[in-house]
């Protein structure tokens, strides 16, 4: 099934073609290579290229000008670090080990016609501001959901895949809890969708079944360990900026606090503050169901 919202934007698809080869002449040239394919890149006129080298923990180096050592094992230059979050860590000089780098990528950039008309990248910007409009998710993204039946069988949405895997480098594995997928019978339908038909890579999918201990669940961590937990208590206070919201916090029950995106950056954190009463004694872990959304 097509969505509807892309069969009514899809007459804009030739109009933006055309306005963008009248109102934009230049021409991008992007090449992605191995670290290794360093040691004989060269631009046409015999200099270096901007280079962006992505490293093995998800932070970016954007050099300006940059060079391997004697014996091809250091990149060294002048640029920007970055880390996995886009933050600035440091401006100016930059050395890396090259075997910490997984992924260079390269950009050439072919001159506009000075005299080429800008009406078009105006109309085409104004024209894509719409469709953004009307269905952010086919600009801004989303990553490939998951779908599995709850106790009346109905196919809900309970996990989101690779939530933080937006680069080449970046590519992680990824484990969801089905907080809620109920199966009765021994075989279990799962739907995966990519709703904002965005290009995906998934190289593996499986469903892991563990042992749930009697009154309690098995709760997966970050790095893929799962711990018996019983006992679950909800907070008794949840405070957001927003103000209190220990109602939609209490339970997994598809009741969700949203919290609005900064409109000048949307990497800017936000914060939850959480009170529990009648903390019982022993070894003791936080448990949070999110998601991110649009």
């Amino acid at each position: 099934m097509v969505p509807q919202t892309a069969l009514n934007l899809r007459w804009l698809a030739p109009w933006v073609l055309a306005l963008l080869a009248l109102g934009c002449a230049s021409h991008v040239e992007r090449r992605l290579l191995p670290p290794t394919g360093l040691a004989g890149l060269h631009g046409q006129d015999g200099s270096r290229p901007e280079l962006k080298a992505h490293l093995v923990n998800g932070d970016l180096l954007l050099f300006d000008s940059w060079q391997l050592d004697s014996l091809d094992t250091w990149l060294l230059g002048q640029g920007v670090h970055y880390d996995a979050s886009r933050r600035v860590l440091q401006h100016g000089s930059l050395a890396v080990p090259v075997s910490r780098v997984v992924l260079c990528e390269t950009a050439h950039i072919t001159p506009a016609d000075k005299e080429g008309p800008l009406i078009g990248m105006s109309v085409v910007t104004g024209i894509l501001g719409l469709v953004c409009a009307v269905n952010p998710k086919a600009c801004f993204g989303s990553c490939p959901t998951v779908y599995a039946p709850d106790a009346q069988g109905r196919m809900v949405l309970m996990a989101e895949c690779f939530s933080s895997s937006v680069a080449p480098a970046l590519e992680a594995s990824d484990l969801d809890m089905l907080l809620n997928a109920r199966a009765n019978t021994r075989d279990i339908r799962l739907q995966l969708t990519n709703e904002a038909q965005e290009t995906h890579v998934i190289r593996r999918m499986d469903l892991l079944v563990v042992p749930r201990p009697a009154g309690g669940r098995v709760y997966p961590t970050a790095d893929g360990v799962f711990i018996e937990g019983s006992d679950a208590r909800p907070a008794t206070l949840a405070l957001a900026p927003e103000g209190d919201c220990t109602q939609l916090m209490a339970h997994a029950d598809g009741r969700e606090r949203f919290g609005p995106a900064d409109p000048c950056d949307l990497a800017t954190r936000e914060w939850l503050e959480l009170d529990f009463d009648s903390v019982p004694e022993g070894e003791l872990g936080l448990v949070l169901t999110s998601r991110q959304t649009l």
